[in-house]
Order: C-alpha cells, then sequence, then structure tokens
C-alpha cells in the first residue's frame, strides 16, 4: 500500500506536514484504509502515530473528526487489545480526539469509554499504555454526563488508583490520573466511590512526591476539594493534617502562580467547611497567612479574592476557627474598585 510508507515518514518530526495527509481528502483516505484494513496491525500503528500529528492542528482534528476518526480508532484498539503499541498510540489519540466538541455526541464515545478502560486492564504494568489510557479516560469524563457514569460503572475510579500506586514516581501518570479524578468527583456518588478506592490518600501521596509541578498541584489540588464534597472524604484526606499540610505547602512554594492560589484556596474552603478537625488544621497549617498573603499579592484577580472571602466566611483566616469568633470577616472587607471586580482587602 502507497500511503503505509507516507504514513512512516510523516512521524519524522521534520517532515512537512503540508506535505503528506494534510488535506480532509487525505484524511478521509487515510480513515477509510483503517477500517479496511483494520486486522493490519502494522498500518493500524503508523495510522496513530500520523492522527496524533494531525490532531494537534485545530483544522487537521477537524477534519478527522468530520471524518469518523472516533469510531476508526475505536474499531482499531478493539481488534488489537493485547498489542500494547496499538494501544499506547490509541489511546494516545484518543485523549486529542476527546477533546475535540464535535465529538462529544458521537456514539462511539460509548465505545471508547470501554476500550479506554479494557487497556488500563489489560496493560497493567506498562507506564506508556496507563499514562495515555488515563490521558484519554480524563478527556472522556470532562466532556459528557453520560461518559462520566460509563467511565464510573466500568470500575474508573478502581483503574485510577492501581495506575498511580503502580507508578508512583511518575508524574506524567499522576498529572492525567488527577485530572481525571478531579472530572469524575464532580458526581457525588463518584467522589465517595473514589474515596472508598483509596484516593485520598493517593492525591496526597502525589501531591507531595510532585511538589514543584505547579501543574500537577493545580490538578491535585482540584481533585482535593471535589473530593472533599464528600463528608467521609474530608475526615480522610483530613487524618493527621494530612490535606492540611499539603494545601498550605502548594501555596507557599507556589505563591506567584495565580491558579494553585485559587485552587489551593478553594480546597481550603471545602475541607474546612463544617468540619472543625480540618478548620483547627488548617488554621496549623498556616493556610490562614498564605491567604492574606494571596489576597495581596493578585488584588487584581477576583477567583483568588472570592476565594479568600470564602475562607473569612468559613471562619479559616488568621488561625480563627469556626464558631470561636463573632466577627469572622473583621479582619477582610471588601471593596470594589471603579470598573473592577469585587477585591479583598487586609
Amino acid at each position: 500500500m502507497k500511503l503505509l510508507p507516507s504514513l512512516r515518514a510523516f512521524t519524522n518530526k521534520r517532515h512537512d506536514k503540508k506535505a503528506v495527509l494534510a488535506a480532509a481528502a487525505a484524511c478521509q483516505e487515510l480513515l477509510d484504509c483503517m477500517h479496511e484494513h483494520v486486522a493490519w496491525a502494522e498500518f493500524q500503528h503508523w495510522a496513530f502515530v500520523a492522527i496524533t500529528r494531525l490532531a494537534t492542528d485545530r483544522h487537521h482534528l477537524a477534519c478527522l473528526s468530520d471524518a469518523g476518526c472516533c469510531e476508526a480508532v475505536v474499531a482499531a484498539l478493539e481488534s488489537h487489545w493485547k498489542n500494547s503499541a496499538i494501544q499506547h498510540w490509541g489511546c494516545r489519540a484518543l485523549a486529542l480526539l476527546a477533546a475535540h466538541t464535535d465529538n462529544d455526541a458521537r456514539p462511539c464515545m460509548t465505545r471508547a469509554c470501554a476500550v479506554v478502560l479494557a487497556a488500563l486492564r489489560g496493560h497493567e504494568d506498562d507506564e506508556e499504555v496507563q499514562h495515555h489510557a488515563v490521558r484519554a479516560l480524563a478527556g472522556l469524563a470532562f466532556t459528557t454526563l453520560p461518559n462520566r457514569a460509563t467511565l464510573i460503572r466500568g470500575g474508573a475510579c478502581a483503574r485510577l488508583i492501581a495506575a498511580m500506586a503502580t507508578f508512583p514516581h511518575s508524574a506524567d501518570v499522576a498529572l492525567a490520573a488527577l485530572r481525571a479524578m478531579a472530572a469524575l468527583a464532580q458526581d457525588e456518588d463518584a467522589a465517595a466511590g473514589l474515596g472508598a478506592d483509596g484516593a485520598c490518600g493517593a492525591v496526597l501521596a502525589a501531591l507531595s512526591a510532585h511538589p514543584a509541578r505547579a501543574d500537577l498541584q493545580v490538578w491535585g489540588l482540584m481533585a482535593v476539594g471535589a473530593l472533599a464534597s464528600d463528608a467521609a472524604n474530608r475526615g480522610a484526606l483530613g487524618a493527621g493534617g494530612g490535606a492540611a499540610r499539603a494545601v498550605a505547602a502548594a501555596l507557599r512554594r507556589h505563591a506567584s502562580d495565580r491558579a494553585v492560589q485559587r485552587w489551593g484556596l478553594w480546597a481550603a474552603a471545602e475541607l474546612g467547611r463544617g468540619d472543625v478537625a480540618n478548620a483547627r488544621a488548617l488554621a496549623a497549617a498556616g493556610v490562614g497567612g498564605a491567604a492574606r498573603a494571596a489576597a495581596r499579592a493578585h488584588r487584581g484577580d477576583a477567583e483568588v479574592q472570592r476565594a479568600c472571602q470564602r475562607l473569612a466566611a468559613e471562619g479559616l483566616v488568621g488561625g480563627v476557627v469556626a464558631g470561636e469568633a463573632s466577627a469572622l470577616g473583621s479582619r477582610f472587607t471588601c471593596a470594589r474598585r471603579a470598573g473592577g471586580a469585587a477585591r479583598v482587602r487586609i
């Protein structure tokens, strides 16, 4: 087949993308060949590599989506479920396709959830497969509620915990898993299920193992806040002051990163909401001081300011614990800039 050498050439980063498979017609030809030769493992492998290169371009991603790329990828993954290279590159392609809104309502997305879970179960010891399958799972979980429900029913929670436990030193696996947890935990039942499977300990371990990765800290803090929506999880996260120390450490280390500050303060508010033990732990860890520093450093960020206001309302600022002071907001007063957003003054 003449297309196979072209696919191999396309995997060379120095090759001009415009010269190979750049047009919509070529995308359609590629997918037609994938359907026609679904049993040909070598072709499917190189097709996946080409798709991942093409999908980094918005125009090419749209062409692939319109041509039914999701269906072709899922069919190949189903046919070659034992082939780790195909599972790796296929899940990599799915992770990119899941981010395209036109794929959200496609029937193949339900099958995509199943093949991703199968890849996680069938290749537990392959770090590349686990990394990209978890990335795909996260992308699918963020797209639609039906996808989240399908993944939860299929045991996604346990698969994420297992991947993190198998590769505890992999920041890539941890980051992808934290993104997936943050998405799945938006469902209250899933948050409880994740907690029961050991997600609270896994999230705190990831935050501790990769303190310098701001992006990982952001998703870890998002996962902490989402998991803390469940009362049992709040207790597990707060055991021994673990979550409070993790949040405080992230806020201090990444004081200039607005995303870390926003989600760290939000996670602190969720942890301390109605939980006196966690509130005391947050105060002891110095979250109140970190909140005041964030309010000063990010005066122009409305989200940071709102998070600080919420902490004040919960009585978690300045070492104050809910129920132990009558004027929770005395240290913080809201002011509105002329034509600007509300902010907190200290």
